[in-house]
């Protein structure tokens, strides 16, 4: 568990075989395909004026102090290419490096945000909307080295997730 930046670099030194992670871009040396998408919500504190909302679109966020994950993080990259699609580009309030961090620092009225839903997010602080226009997603990939030795029991591993978890192209 890393950032993507740090997961590509250690399969690309060869200290890792394979990684789960948001690459964004093209790599020659690394192959990868999709096994997860996660849809992200916007998370308001509960005095917010969003909170009793169900939905809301992106670009009415245009204006809101943004709690942001940190610029080495995949899904960073991704929020801002979302928010910069709706017309705006976010305001940074705070960065944190994971969904928990984030979610407190919104619970702390610090901001608004974009995240992954976990089963273990703590909503007692906090209010979950759904983004509807547009939905807003990550992938995450399985990604490897496209040359190189792969041992047999990682060769297996990756062969079973592809035929398993892959997501249709």
């Amino acid at each position: 568990q890393d950032t993507t930046g740090k997961i590509l670099a250690q399969i690309h030194s060869g200290a890792i075989d394979v990684g789960f992670c948001s690459p964004r871009g093209s790599f020659p040396n690394l192959r990868y395909f999709a096994v997860a998408e996660d849809e992200l919500y916007l998370i308001v504190p509960n005095n917010h004026r969003l909170s009793g909302l169900r939905e809301t679109s992106l670009a009415a966020l245009a204006d809101e102090p943004f709690v942001l994950f940190k610029a080495e993080t995949a899904l960073r990259d991704v929020i801002e290419d979302l928010c910069r699609k709706a017309g705006f580009y976010p305001k940074v309030s705070f960065e944190g490096i994971d969904e928990k961090t984030v979610a407190g620092l919104v619970g702390a009225n610090f901001g608004v945000a974009l995240i992954p839903l976990s089963p273990d997010l703590d909503e007692e602080k906090i209010s979950v909307i759904k983004i509807v226009n547009p939905i807003c997603s990550r992938q995450i990939h399985l990604v490897w080295r496209a040359r190189g030795y792969m041992p047999p029991v990682v060769r297996l591993f990756k062969n079973f997730i592809e035929s398993t978890m892959k997501l249709p192209s």
